[in-house]
Protein backbone atom coordinates (compact mmCIF):
# COMPACT_ATOMS: atom_id res chain seq x y z
CA UNK A 1 0.00 0.00 0.00
CA UNK A 2 1.38 3.38 -1.04
CA UNK A 3 1.91 6.23 1.39
CA UNK A 4 -0.89 8.15 -0.29
CA UNK A 5 -3.36 5.26 0.07
CA UNK A 6 -2.37 4.72 3.72
CA UNK A 7 -2.91 8.41 4.47
CA UNK A 8 -6.34 8.37 2.77
CA UNK A 9 -7.38 5.27 4.75
CA UNK A 10 -6.25 6.87 8.04
CA UNK A 11 -8.15 10.07 7.28
CA UNK A 12 -11.28 8.05 6.46
CA UNK A 13 -11.06 6.28 9.84
CA UNK A 14 -10.62 9.57 11.67
CA UNK A 15 -13.56 11.09 9.82
CA UNK A 16 -15.71 8.10 10.75
CA UNK A 17 -14.77 8.52 14.42
CA UNK A 18 -15.51 12.23 14.53
CA UNK A 19 -18.61 12.19 12.33
CA UNK A 20 -21.66 13.20 14.36
CA UNK A 21 -24.27 10.48 14.63
CA UNK A 22 -27.61 11.26 13.02
CA UNK A 23 -30.62 10.26 15.12
CA UNK A 24 -34.16 9.58 14.07
CA UNK A 25 -36.75 10.46 16.72
CA UNK A 26 -39.92 8.41 16.94
CA UNK A 27 -43.26 9.46 18.48
CA UNK A 28 -44.05 7.44 21.61
CA UNK A 29 -47.09 5.81 20.00
CA UNK A 30 -44.96 4.45 17.15
CA UNK A 31 -42.33 2.78 19.36
CA UNK A 32 -43.10 -0.93 18.93
CA UNK A 33 -43.35 -3.16 22.00
CA UNK A 34 -41.77 -6.60 21.99
CA UNK A 35 -38.71 -6.03 19.78
CA UNK A 36 -35.01 -5.84 20.53
CA UNK A 37 -34.81 -2.49 18.80
CA UNK A 38 -33.85 0.61 20.76
CA UNK A 39 -35.64 3.92 20.29
CA UNK A 40 -34.79 7.60 20.32
CA UNK A 41 -37.52 10.03 21.31
CA UNK A 42 -38.51 13.39 22.76
CA UNK A 43 -41.18 13.59 25.47
CA UNK A 44 -42.73 15.93 28.02
CA UNK A 45 -42.20 15.07 31.72
CA UNK A 46 -45.49 14.79 33.62
CA UNK A 47 -44.15 13.29 36.85
CA UNK A 48 -40.80 12.11 38.19
CA UNK A 49 -39.28 10.52 41.26
CA UNK A 50 -36.03 11.85 42.66
CA UNK A 51 -33.07 9.63 41.68
CA UNK A 52 -32.35 7.12 44.46
CA UNK A 53 -30.70 3.81 45.26
CA UNK A 54 -32.71 0.82 44.12
CA UNK A 55 -34.22 -1.38 46.83
CA UNK A 56 -33.42 -4.52 44.81
CA UNK A 57 -29.92 -3.94 43.43
CA UNK A 58 -26.86 -1.71 43.66
CA UNK A 59 -28.14 0.48 40.80
CA UNK A 60 -29.56 3.98 41.06
CA UNK A 61 -33.00 4.45 39.56
CA UNK A 62 -35.40 7.18 38.49
CA UNK A 63 -38.95 6.83 37.18
CA UNK A 64 -40.89 9.30 35.03
CA UNK A 65 -44.30 9.58 33.46
CA UNK A 66 -44.10 11.06 29.98
CA UNK A 67 -46.25 12.05 27.00
CA UNK A 68 -45.69 13.81 23.68
CA UNK A 69 -47.73 15.92 21.21
CA UNK A 70 -49.15 12.72 19.69
CA UNK A 71 -50.55 11.42 22.99
CA UNK A 72 -54.34 11.15 23.25
CA UNK A 73 -56.65 12.58 25.92
CA UNK A 74 -59.58 10.79 27.51
CA UNK A 75 -63.03 12.32 28.04
CA UNK A 76 -61.90 13.89 31.34
CA UNK A 77 -58.95 15.65 29.72
CA UNK A 78 -56.34 13.27 31.17
CA UNK A 79 -53.49 12.48 28.81
CA UNK A 80 -52.47 8.90 28.02
CA UNK A 81 -48.98 8.54 29.44
CA UNK A 82 -46.03 6.16 29.22
CA UNK A 83 -43.50 5.38 31.92
CA UNK A 84 -39.75 5.82 31.61
CA UNK A 85 -37.27 3.97 33.83
CA UNK A 86 -33.63 5.01 34.16
CA UNK A 87 -30.92 2.75 35.61
CA UNK A 88 -27.37 3.92 36.37
CA UNK A 89 -24.33 3.03 38.43
CA UNK A 90 -24.07 6.52 39.92
CA UNK A 91 -26.61 9.00 41.28
CA UNK A 92 -25.18 11.87 39.22
CA UNK A 93 -25.78 9.98 35.96
CA UNK A 94 -29.56 10.28 36.34
CA UNK A 95 -31.81 13.22 35.37
CA UNK A 96 -33.38 15.39 38.08
CA UNK A 97 -36.66 16.86 36.85
CA UNK A 98 -38.58 19.15 39.22
CA UNK A 99 -40.88 20.87 36.77
CA UNK A 100 -43.96 19.46 35.06
CA UNK A 101 -43.39 20.23 31.39
CA UNK A 102 -39.64 19.64 31.23
CA UNK A 103 -38.71 18.20 27.83
CA UNK A 104 -36.55 15.10 27.87
CA UNK A 105 -34.61 13.58 24.98
CA UNK A 106 -33.63 9.93 25.31
CA UNK A 107 -31.31 7.90 23.07
CA UNK A 108 -31.30 4.09 22.82
CA UNK A 109 -34.15 3.07 25.11
CA UNK A 110 -35.92 -0.30 25.07
CA UNK A 111 -39.70 -0.52 25.22
CA UNK A 112 -42.04 -3.09 26.73
CA UNK A 113 -45.48 -3.14 28.31
CA UNK A 114 -46.09 -3.20 32.07
CA UNK A 115 -49.62 -3.42 33.51
CA UNK A 116 -51.09 -2.25 30.23
CA UNK A 117 -48.87 0.84 29.98
CA UNK A 118 -46.00 1.28 27.55
CA UNK A 119 -42.75 1.40 29.54
CA UNK A 120 -39.38 2.59 28.26
CA UNK A 121 -36.11 1.49 29.87
CA UNK A 122 -32.97 3.59 29.60
CA UNK A 123 -29.79 1.83 30.78
CA UNK A 124 -27.35 4.68 31.40
CA UNK A 125 -24.67 2.25 32.58
CA UNK A 126 -24.73 0.62 29.13
CA UNK A 127 -25.14 3.03 26.20
CA UNK A 128 -28.30 5.08 26.71
CA UNK A 129 -28.24 8.86 27.25
CA UNK A 130 -30.55 11.75 28.04
CA UNK A 131 -30.85 15.55 27.93
CA UNK A 132 -33.34 17.89 29.63
CA UNK A 133 -34.67 21.06 27.99
CA UNK A 134 -36.68 23.90 29.50
CA UNK A 135 -40.42 24.01 28.70
CA UNK A 136 -40.11 27.78 28.36
CA UNK A 137 -38.40 29.95 25.80
CA UNK A 138 -35.18 31.03 27.51
CA UNK A 139 -33.79 33.67 25.17
CA UNK A 140 -35.73 36.77 24.14
CA UNK A 141 -33.29 38.92 22.12
CA UNK A 142 -32.66 38.36 18.43
CA UNK A 143 -28.95 37.73 19.05
CA UNK A 144 -29.71 35.07 21.68
CA UNK A 145 -32.33 33.48 19.44
CA UNK A 146 -29.88 33.34 16.56
CA UNK A 147 -27.33 31.74 18.86
CA UNK A 148 -29.71 28.85 19.56
CA UNK A 149 -29.92 29.40 23.33
CA UNK A 150 -33.58 28.36 23.32
CA UNK A 151 -32.67 24.87 22.19
CA UNK A 152 -29.79 24.03 24.50
CA UNK A 153 -30.38 21.53 27.31
CA UNK A 154 -30.02 22.87 30.84
CA UNK A 155 -28.52 19.51 31.89
CA UNK A 156 -27.50 16.33 30.07
CA UNK A 157 -25.67 13.05 30.59
CA UNK A 158 -22.05 12.88 29.49
CA UNK A 159 -19.26 15.33 28.72
CA UNK A 160 -20.93 16.72 25.60
CA UNK A 161 -24.10 16.39 23.56
CA UNK A 162 -24.95 16.30 19.88
CA UNK A 163 -27.74 18.37 18.41
CA UNK A 164 -29.15 18.91 14.96
CA UNK A 165 -31.09 21.87 13.67
CA UNK A 166 -34.03 19.62 12.78
CA UNK A 167 -34.56 19.04 16.51
CA UNK A 168 -35.59 22.69 16.96
CA UNK A 169 -38.93 21.81 15.44
CA UNK A 170 -39.50 18.90 17.85
CA UNK A 171 -38.70 21.00 20.94
CA UNK A 172 -40.93 23.83 19.73
CA UNK A 173 -43.79 21.37 19.16
CA UNK A 174 -43.37 19.98 22.71
CA UNK A 175 -43.40 23.49 24.20
CA UNK A 176 -46.50 24.51 22.27
CA UNK A 177 -48.27 21.27 23.19
CA UNK A 178 -47.48 21.78 26.89
CA UNK A 179 -48.70 25.39 26.93
CA UNK A 180 -51.94 24.68 25.06
CA UNK A 181 -52.77 21.33 26.69
CA UNK A 182 -52.41 22.51 30.30
CA UNK A 183 -54.56 25.57 29.60
CA UNK A 184 -57.29 23.51 27.93
CA UNK A 185 -57.16 20.21 29.87
CA UNK A 186 -56.24 18.99 33.34
CA UNK A 187 -53.70 16.64 31.68
CA UNK A 188 -52.70 15.04 35.02
CA UNK A 189 -54.88 12.59 36.89
CA UNK A 190 -56.01 13.78 40.33
CA UNK A 191 -57.40 10.41 41.39
CA UNK A 192 -54.51 9.70 43.74
CA UNK A 193 -54.05 13.25 45.03
CA UNK A 194 -54.77 13.47 48.77
CA UNK A 195 -56.30 16.58 50.33
CA UNK A 196 -54.33 17.96 53.26
CA UNK A 197 -57.35 17.43 55.51
CA UNK A 198 -57.21 13.70 54.68
CA UNK A 199 -53.47 13.21 55.20
CA UNK A 200 -53.70 11.90 58.82
CA UNK A 201 -55.95 9.04 57.63
CA UNK A 202 -54.61 8.38 54.12
CA UNK A 203 -51.00 8.57 55.31
CA UNK A 204 -51.50 6.45 58.43
CA UNK A 205 -49.83 3.22 59.48
CA UNK A 206 -50.20 -0.02 57.55
CA UNK A 207 -50.56 -3.38 59.24
CA UNK A 208 -46.79 -3.91 58.98
CA UNK A 209 -46.21 -0.63 60.90
CA UNK A 210 -45.00 1.15 57.77
CA UNK A 211 -46.74 4.27 56.52
CA UNK A 212 -48.64 4.95 53.33
CA UNK A 213 -47.17 7.51 50.94
CA UNK A 214 -49.46 10.34 49.85
CA UNK A 215 -49.29 12.59 46.80
CA UNK A 216 -50.27 16.24 47.31
CA UNK A 217 -51.20 19.16 45.07
CA UNK A 218 -50.57 22.40 46.95
CA UNK A 219 -49.51 26.03 46.81
CA UNK A 220 -46.23 27.03 48.48
CA UNK A 221 -47.11 30.10 50.53
CA UNK A 222 -43.85 30.44 52.47
CA UNK A 223 -40.26 29.25 52.10
CA UNK A 224 -38.32 30.02 55.27
CA UNK A 225 -34.57 29.39 55.24
CA UNK A 226 -33.58 27.79 58.55
CA UNK A 227 -29.87 27.58 57.73
CA UNK A 228 -27.57 27.04 54.75
CA UNK A 229 -28.79 23.47 54.38
CA UNK A 230 -32.52 23.38 55.05
CA UNK A 231 -35.72 25.41 54.83
CA UNK A 232 -39.23 25.04 56.18
CA UNK A 233 -42.02 25.37 53.65
CA UNK A 234 -45.64 26.19 54.39
CA UNK A 235 -48.23 24.77 51.98
CA UNK A 236 -51.99 25.06 51.51
CA UNK A 237 -54.46 23.36 49.16
CA UNK A 238 -58.11 23.63 48.11
CA UNK A 239 -59.20 22.23 51.49
CA UNK A 240 -57.81 25.49 52.99
CA UNK A 241 -55.65 23.69 55.52
CA UNK A 242 -52.00 24.61 56.12
CA UNK A 243 -49.23 22.05 56.59
CA UNK A 244 -45.46 22.31 57.10
CA UNK A 245 -42.41 20.34 56.06
CA UNK A 246 -38.65 20.76 56.00
CA UNK A 247 -36.76 20.52 52.71
CA UNK A 248 -33.09 20.39 51.78
CA UNK A 249 -31.97 23.60 50.05
CA UNK A 250 -29.66 21.82 47.63
CA UNK A 251 -32.27 19.24 46.65
CA UNK A 252 -35.07 21.76 46.11
CA UNK A 253 -33.06 24.84 45.13
CA UNK A 254 -35.67 26.02 42.58
CA UNK A 255 -38.58 26.02 45.04
CA UNK A 256 -40.16 29.48 45.36
CA UNK A 257 -42.99 31.10 47.28
CA UNK A 258 -46.17 31.33 45.23
CA UNK A 259 -45.55 28.18 43.20
CA UNK A 260 -48.24 25.55 42.71
CA UNK A 261 -46.60 22.15 43.02
CA UNK A 262 -47.19 18.42 43.12
CA UNK A 263 -45.49 16.68 46.02
CA UNK A 264 -44.78 13.06 45.24
CA UNK A 265 -44.63 10.56 48.12
CA UNK A 266 -45.03 12.67 51.24
CA UNK A 267 -45.01 10.62 54.45
CA UNK A 268 -45.99 10.84 58.10
CA UNK A 269 -43.24 8.40 59.06
CA UNK A 270 -41.19 9.93 61.92
CA UNK A 271 -43.73 12.77 61.96
CA UNK A 272 -46.71 11.05 63.62
CA UNK A 273 -46.20 12.95 66.89
CA UNK A 274 -46.35 16.23 64.96
CA UNK A 275 -49.80 15.56 63.49
CA UNK A 276 -51.36 18.28 65.63
CA UNK A 277 -48.79 20.67 64.20
CA UNK A 278 -49.55 19.35 60.69
CA UNK A 279 -46.06 18.36 59.57
CA UNK A 280 -45.02 15.74 57.02
CA UNK A 281 -41.71 14.47 55.68
CA UNK A 282 -40.20 12.82 52.62
CA UNK A 283 -38.78 9.50 51.45
CA UNK A 284 -35.53 9.22 49.50
CA UNK A 285 -37.47 9.02 46.24
CA UNK A 286 -39.90 11.86 47.06
CA UNK A 287 -39.96 14.83 44.73
CA UNK A 288 -41.55 18.27 44.35
CA UNK A 289 -42.52 19.34 40.82
CA UNK A 290 -43.83 22.80 39.96
CA UNK A 291 -46.97 23.01 37.83
CA UNK A 292 -47.28 25.27 34.76
CA UNK A 293 -48.49 28.67 36.01
CA UNK A 294 -51.17 29.03 33.30
CA UNK A 295 -52.75 25.63 33.81
CA UNK A 296 -56.31 24.46 34.41
CA UNK A 297 -55.11 22.54 37.48
CA UNK A 298 -53.92 25.79 39.08
CA UNK A 299 -57.12 27.66 38.20
CA UNK A 300 -59.23 24.92 39.80
CA UNK A 301 -57.37 25.25 43.13
CA UNK A 302 -59.60 27.78 44.87
CA UNK A 303 -57.41 28.71 47.85
CA UNK A 304 -58.51 31.41 50.31
CA UNK A 305 -54.85 31.94 51.10
CA UNK A 306 -54.97 35.31 52.86
CA UNK A 307 -57.62 34.33 55.41
CA UNK A 308 -56.14 30.88 56.08
CA UNK A 309 -52.64 32.24 56.70
CA UNK A 310 -53.97 35.13 58.77
CA UNK A 311 -55.95 32.74 61.01
CA UNK A 312 -52.96 30.41 61.39
CA UNK A 313 -50.53 33.16 62.36
CA UNK A 314 -53.04 34.72 64.73
CA UNK A 315 -53.44 31.35 66.48
CA UNK A 316 -49.65 30.92 66.75
CA UNK A 317 -49.16 34.43 68.15
CA UNK A 318 -51.95 34.13 70.73
CA UNK A 319 -50.87 30.75 72.11
CA UNK A 320 -48.86 30.68 75.33
CA UNK A 321 -46.60 27.83 74.17
CA UNK A 322 -43.38 28.34 72.24
CA UNK A 323 -44.04 29.15 68.60
CA UNK A 324 -42.61 26.18 66.67
CA UNK A 325 -43.11 27.51 63.13
CA UNK A 326 -41.69 30.84 61.90
CA UNK A 327 -44.19 33.71 61.81
CA UNK A 328 -43.23 36.70 59.66
CA UNK A 329 -45.08 39.44 61.47
CA UNK A 330 -43.98 42.27 59.21
CA UNK A 331 -43.42 42.50 55.44
CA UNK A 332 -42.77 45.28 52.92
CA UNK A 333 -45.65 46.27 50.65
CA UNK A 334 -43.47 45.71 47.59
CA UNK A 335 -40.90 42.95 47.77
CA UNK A 336 -37.94 43.62 45.47
CA UNK A 337 -34.85 41.47 45.05
CA UNK A 338 -33.59 38.45 46.97
CA UNK A 339 -33.07 38.17 50.72
CA UNK A 340 -29.62 39.05 52.06
CA UNK A 341 -28.59 37.52 55.39
CA UNK A 342 -27.34 39.73 58.23
CA UNK A 343 -23.85 38.22 58.23
CA UNK A 344 -23.36 39.37 54.65
CA UNK A 345 -24.79 42.83 55.36
CA UNK A 346 -22.52 43.29 58.37
CA UNK A 347 -19.51 42.24 56.30
CA UNK A 348 -19.98 45.31 54.10
CA UNK A 349 -17.86 47.51 56.38
CA UNK A 350 -17.78 50.37 53.88
CA UNK A 351 -21.28 50.18 52.42
CA UNK A 352 -22.16 53.55 50.86
CA UNK A 353 -24.90 55.74 52.28
CA UNK A 354 -28.26 54.69 50.89
CA UNK A 355 -27.22 51.08 50.15
CA UNK A 356 -30.34 48.93 50.53
CA UNK A 357 -30.80 45.28 51.42
CA UNK A 358 -33.90 43.10 51.70
CA UNK A 359 -33.46 40.98 54.82
CA UNK A 360 -35.33 38.88 57.36
CA UNK A 361 -34.45 38.90 61.07
CA UNK A 362 -35.71 38.03 64.53
CA UNK A 363 -35.48 40.50 67.40
CA UNK A 364 -33.63 39.54 70.57
CA UNK A 365 -34.20 42.82 72.35
CA UNK A 366 -35.88 46.20 71.82
CA UNK A 367 -34.87 49.52 73.32
CA UNK A 368 -35.81 52.01 74.59
CA UNK A 369 -38.97 50.94 76.42
CA UNK A 370 -42.43 51.68 75.04
CA UNK A 371 -42.69 54.70 77.36
CA UNK A 372 -39.64 56.33 75.77
CA UNK A 373 -40.21 55.67 72.08
CA UNK A 374 -40.68 59.34 71.24
CA UNK A 375 -37.42 61.26 70.92
CA UNK A 376 -36.39 64.62 69.51
CA UNK A 377 -34.48 64.75 66.24
CA UNK A 378 -32.49 67.57 64.68
CA UNK A 379 -33.78 67.81 61.10
CA UNK A 380 -30.42 69.03 59.79
CA UNK A 381 -27.99 66.64 61.51
CA UNK A 382 -30.44 63.75 62.23
CA UNK A 383 -29.04 63.62 65.76
CA UNK A 384 -31.40 62.31 68.46
CA UNK A 385 -31.90 63.39 72.06
CA UNK A 386 -34.29 62.45 74.87
CA UNK A 387 -37.78 63.88 74.79
CA UNK A 388 -37.13 66.47 77.49
CA UNK A 389 -37.92 70.13 77.30
CA UNK A 390 -39.46 72.15 74.51
CA UNK A 391 -38.63 71.73 70.83
CA UNK A 392 -35.88 74.00 69.56
CA UNK A 393 -35.32 75.35 66.08
CA UNK A 394 -34.92 72.59 63.43
CA UNK A 395 -36.22 69.92 65.83
CA UNK A 396 -39.21 67.59 65.70
CA UNK A 397 -40.66 64.62 67.55
CA UNK A 398 -39.91 61.23 66.03
CA UNK A 399 -40.64 57.61 66.89
CA UNK A 400 -37.27 55.92 67.45
CA UNK A 401 -36.67 52.21 68.17
CA UNK A 402 -33.54 50.06 68.04
CA UNK A 403 -33.86 46.33 67.32
CA UNK A 404 -31.07 44.02 68.44
CA UNK A 405 -31.44 41.52 65.60
CA UNK A 406 -30.10 38.16 64.44
CA UNK A 407 -30.82 35.50 61.83
CA UNK A 408 -29.52 32.00 61.07
CA UNK A 409 -26.24 33.42 59.70
CA UNK A 410 -25.34 35.25 62.92
CA UNK A 411 -26.91 33.01 65.57
CA UNK A 412 -24.00 30.57 65.86
CA UNK A 413 -21.44 33.39 66.23
CA UNK A 414 -23.51 35.22 68.84
CA UNK A 415 -23.29 38.31 66.63
CA UNK A 416 -26.10 40.86 66.58
CA UNK A 417 -27.05 43.69 64.28
CA UNK A 418 -28.43 47.00 65.50
CA UNK A 419 -31.30 47.98 63.22
CA UNK A 420 -32.79 51.44 63.78
CA UNK A 421 -36.38 52.43 63.09
CA UNK A 422 -36.94 56.19 63.00
CA UNK A 423 -40.23 57.66 61.80
CA UNK A 424 -40.86 61.41 61.69
CA UNK A 425 -44.16 61.54 59.84
CA UNK A 426 -47.40 62.34 61.64
CA UNK A 427 -48.43 58.67 61.39
CA UNK A 428 -46.23 55.60 61.79
CA UNK A 429 -45.81 53.27 58.81
CA UNK A 430 -44.38 50.37 60.82
CA UNK A 431 -46.98 50.57 63.60
CA UNK A 432 -49.85 50.97 61.17
CA UNK A 433 -52.39 53.60 62.21
CA UNK A 434 -50.41 54.83 65.23
CA UNK A 435 -50.06 58.63 65.40
CA UNK A 436 -46.97 60.21 66.92
CA UNK A 437 -49.04 62.72 68.91
CA UNK A 438 -51.14 59.91 70.36
CA UNK A 439 -48.00 58.17 71.59
CA UNK A 440 -47.14 61.35 73.49
CA UNK A 441 -50.60 61.86 74.97
CA UNK A 442 -52.56 58.59 75.09
CA UNK A 443 -51.77 55.61 77.32
CA UNK A 444 -53.94 53.31 75.18
CA UNK A 445 -51.75 53.99 72.15
CA UNK A 446 -48.58 53.35 74.16
CA UNK A 447 -50.07 50.08 75.46
CA UNK A 448 -50.87 49.00 71.90
CA UNK A 449 -47.29 49.67 70.76
CA UNK A 450 -45.89 48.00 73.89
CA UNK A 451 -47.92 44.84 73.12
CA UNK A 452 -46.64 44.83 69.52
CA UNK A 453 -43.02 45.11 70.70
CA UNK A 454 -43.52 42.22 73.13
CA UNK A 455 -44.82 40.08 70.24
CA UNK A 456 -41.81 41.06 68.13
CA UNK A 457 -39.45 39.84 70.85
CA UNK A 458 -41.01 36.36 70.98
CA UNK A 459 -39.11 33.30 69.76
CA UNK A 460 -39.64 32.49 66.06
CA UNK A 461 -41.29 35.83 65.27
CA UNK A 462 -39.60 37.51 62.31
CA UNK A 463 -39.48 40.84 60.51
CA UNK A 464 -38.90 41.05 56.77
CA UNK A 465 -38.05 44.42 55.33
CA UNK A 466 -35.59 46.65 53.54
CA UNK A 467 -32.71 48.12 55.54
CA UNK A 468 -30.63 51.05 54.31
CA UNK A 469 -27.35 52.60 55.46
CA UNK A 470 -28.15 56.07 56.88
CA UNK A 471 -25.96 59.20 57.20
CA UNK A 472 -24.39 57.94 60.43
CA UNK A 473 -23.49 54.57 58.89
CA UNK A 474 -26.24 52.77 60.80
CA UNK A 475 -28.70 50.23 59.46
CA UNK A 476 -32.12 51.83 59.17
CA UNK A 477 -35.35 49.85 58.66
CA UNK A 478 -37.05 51.79 55.87
CA UNK A 479 -39.66 49.58 54.22
CA UNK A 480 -41.93 47.22 56.17
CA UNK A 481 -45.14 47.32 58.16
CA UNK A 482 -46.65 45.12 60.86
CA UNK A 483 -49.50 42.89 59.82
CA UNK A 484 -52.92 43.40 61.32
CA UNK A 485 -54.51 40.26 62.75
Amino acid sequence: MSTKELKAKTEAKEHKKTKRASYEYTPLKDCVVGTDQTWNFYAVVLDATFPHKSFRSDRFVCQMRIADPNSKFDSDGIVQHCTLMFFARRFEDLPVSQRVGDIIRVHRAYVQEYKGIKQFTSNIFFNSSWALFSPNQVAKTKAALADGNNFRPFVYFGKSFSFERSEHKIITACREWTAKSFQKHKVLNERYITKLTDVPVAGGKKEDDRYYDVDLQVKVVQVFKLDDYSSEIRVVDASNQVWFCQVLNLKYKYLKEGQYVRIRSATLEHHEKYNEGRSFGFKQYSNILSLPAQSLLVKDMAVDEKKVINDLEKALLTQEQTIMHPVIISRPQKREGDLTNLDKILSYTEAPEGARFLTRFTVVSVYPSAENLIQIQNTKTSALRENKGALKKDEKHVLSVVFLAEDYSTASSNQFAKIHLTEGAAQSVFFKGVKIDDLLKKKATRDRVHFALKQIERFNVWIEGTVAVNKRGQLELVETELKEY
